[in-house]
């Protein structure tokens, strides 16, 4: 097991959770700590296990201290950030849409059991006050609800149809919009010739691949290489090029995306 991810990502967590308390009043990194030695018993042995034990050190410093993620993605490879990501709650989010989120990451699912986990020992709990006791009980049992009802309920890896491509990068939303780029008509995510994987744009690539961007080759127009975000099909660049909308669904493409035609194809 390669020790040096989970060593950067426990220097990273003391760092940002230093001087933190729980409830109890304990120091937080704690926390962090034993989520990171639960998750390593549940995932599987190799590169699992490693992985869901960065997750576990750093499952709570976006949504607790000033890291952001961006300064994640500087640090770690995109399936860390995107697990951090999926169980990080944004402002007014409802605990169903949170624990979907939770339940469609599989590394994230496995570090939320470890987080839960820690959060319903009953020698964590015996320290609290009575009412907050009761209150976090009940609240960890609606979520442990609502993560099995989301882990169970149909999606595309359950259905007999293919599972939607993955899409890398600083996304914002579900239909492929990221920071650099997120107007209405911002719906289209690119298969780069490189390394075969989706990305919303050039920039997202650069930020989050790690390798240098290739262009498709000239006479590559057969190629699925065009996601749609609003229905999730896949288009061969032929179909895409000089299209105003999805063929499939009618979704509005951005127009200004042909001024960078020449970043993801060649003439």
């Amino acid at each position: 097991m390669d020790e040096e991810p989970i060593r950067r990502a426990e220097a990273l967590a003391r760092r940002a959770h230093a001087g933190q308390r729980d409830q109890a009043g304990a120091e937080y990194i704690d926390h962090p700590r034993r989520v990171a030695g639960y998750a390593a018993e549940l995932a599987r042995e190799g590169a699992e296990r490693t992985d869901a034990q960065v997750v576990g050190w750093l499952h709570d410093v976006v949504e607790d201290t000033g890291v952001s993620l961006a300064e994640l993605r500087g640090d770690f490879p995109e399936r860390i950030c995107a697990a951090v990501d999926a169980m990080t709650k944004r402002p007014g989010e409802a605990p169903e849409r949170y624990c979907a989120r939770v339940s469609d990451d599989a590394l994230a699912a496995i570090v939320k059991r470890a987080d839960l986990r820690d959060n319903t020992d009953p020698s964590r709990l015996a320290r609290l006050d009575p009412e907050v006791r009761e209150r976090l009980v009940a609240k960890y049992a609606r979520t442990e609800q609502m993560l099995e009802r989301a882990a169970s309920r149909p999606g595309p890896a359950a259905s007999s149809g293919p599972t939607a491509p993955r899409v890398l990068g600083p996304t914002i939303d579900e239909q492929t919009r990221c920071v650099h780029y997120h107007r209405d008509v911002d719906v289209v995510a690119i298969r780069f010739a490189c390394c075969g994987e989706f990305y919303p744009c050039h920039a997202c690539h650069e930020a989050a691949a790690g390798h240098r961007a290739r262009t498709w080759p000239a006479g590559s127009l057969a190629e699925k290489a065009i996601l749609c975000g609003v229905c999730r099909s896949e288009l061969a660049v032929s179909e895409y090029l000089g299209a105003p909308a999805c063929p499939r669904c009618g979704a509005r493409f951005n127009e200004r995306c042909s001024l960078h035609r020449h970043l993801y194809f060649d003439d």
